[in-house]
């Protein structure tokens, strides 16, 4: 990993909501496997491919959650 990746993991993991088991630090690293391996195949920059896999699900809610319906905002 560079220096930057390296960082921005370290940053996403102390961010990661433990207590959601579908939204761990897990789900995290498997998706960051499979965007950088995309991102390899069509020549992505693999700055912005690593800190969008890496933060994708910093804002979450439960289900029941009123405010669930805008966490992608």
């Amino acid at each position: 990993m560079i220096p930057l990746h390296t960082q921005l993991f370290a940053i996403a993991q102390a961010r990661q909501d433990a207590t959601d088991p579908s939204h761990d630090f897990s789900h995290i690293r498997r998706v960051l496997g499979v965007a950088t391996k995309i991102a390899a195949s069509v020549n992505a920059d693999i700055d912005v491919v690593v800190a969008a896999a890496l933060f994708h699900d910093i804002v979450t809610y439960q289900k029941n959650d009123p405010r669930n319906a805008n966490a992608a905002e």
